[in-house]
C-alpha cells in the first residue's frame, strides 16, 4: 500500500524494473501487478536477515547494491516524484509524527550538519538505484547470497554516489533480528561500505564524486537525527557530529 506517493506510471516503471531483474537472476520478487495505491508482488521470504556491523555481511551489502544499479540502470528510469519543496533544507517527513516546526527548539546544530551537506555539489552519472538500502531489507543464504532484497517503492532514478552514500548511512538498520544491534554504522563502518561499494562496481569515484557520496551519507544521517530528535529520541546515538568530522 503507497501512502507517500500517488504516481500509478512511477509504480508501474518500478515493477518492469522488478521484472527485469528477475529475468537477469536478481533475487526481485516477481511484480504481479500494480495500481496507483497498490503494488502486488510474489511473496519472497527465503533466507535470513542478518546483522550488517559484521564484515562480511556488509560486504555482501555492498556489492548486492551495485549489482542491483548495473542491472536495473540498463532499462527504464522510474523517477520518484520529490517530497522537498524547493529552498527548504528537509523533505516532508516520510511519518506523521515527526513534527519539525514544532520541534525545532534544541535541533539547530542538526540542522546546521544538514544545511552544510545539503551544500555541497552533487555530481555523477545517474542511475536507478535503491535509496533505503538497509539490513532490513535484504535476505541472504548461509553463504551470504542475497536471496530476497525488498521495499522496491524505494527504487528511483538518481546520482550513483548519492545512491552509494545514502546506503552508507543506512545499511545497518534493521529491526529484524533476535538480538540487539546498534542500528546505525560507525563513520568507519560508512566508510569502509563506500570502499565496497567502489570496488564492487569495479572502479572508484573522483575525489568530487566521492564528496558527493560522504555528503549524501551525512544528509541522510541528519535527516534521521531530526526525525529522532522530534519524537525524544537520542539523536546523539547516530554519530552524525563524527560522520560530518569524516565527510564534510
Amino acid at each position: 500500500m503507497h501512502t507517500l506517493y500517488l504516481d500509478p506510471e512511477f509504480f508501474r516503471e518500478v515493477q518492469q524494473v522488478q521484472a527485469a531483474l528477475v529475468e537477469a537472476g536478481f533475487p526481485a520478487p516477481r511484480p504481479v501487478r500494480s495500481t496507483d495505491r497498490v503494488s502486488v508482488e510474489e511473496w519472497v521470504d527465503r533466507g535470513e536477515f542478518r546483522d550488517a556491523h559484521e564484515g562480511d555481511v556488509r560486504r555482501a551489502m555492498a556489492s548486492t547494491l551495485a549489482r542491483l544499479v548495473e542491472l536495473a540502470s540498463r532499462g527504464v528510469r522510474p523517477r520518484r516524484a520529490s517530497l522537498h519543496p524547493e529552498g527548504d533544507l528537509w523533505p516532508k517527513p516520510h511519518n506523521a509524527l515527526f513534527d519539525f516546526e514544532a520541534t525545532a527548539a534544541g535541533a539547530e546544530w542538526i540542522d546546521a550538519i544538514g544545511a552544510q551537506a545539503a551544500a555541497v555539489e552533487r555530481v555523477g552519472r545517474e542511475v536507478v538505484g535503491h535509496l533505503d538500502w538497509a539490513a532490513k531489507h535484504v535476505r541472504f543464504d548461509e553463504e551470504l547470497q542475497p536471496t530476497a532484497v525488498y521495499d522496491w517503492d524505494s527504487i528511483t532514478t538518481e546520482l550513483e554516489p548519492v545512491v552509494a552514500g545514502q546506503a552508507a548511512a543506512s545499511f545497518t538498520y534493521t529491526e529484524e533480528l533476535d538480538l540487539p544491534v546498534a542500528r546505525w554504522p560507525t563513520p568507519n563502518e560508512s566508510g569502509a561500505f563506500l570502499a565496497e561499494y567502489e570496488r564492487a562496481r569495479g572502479a572508484e569515484f573522483d575525489e568530487r564524486a566521492r564528496r558527493t557520496a560522504g555528503a549524501a551519507c551525512v544528509y541522510l544521517l541528519a535527516y534521521a537525527s531530526r526525525c529522532h530528535h522530534a519524537v525524544g529520541g537520542a539523536a546523539a546515538d547516530i554519530q552524525l557530529e563524527a560522520h560530518a568530522d569524516v565527510f564534510l
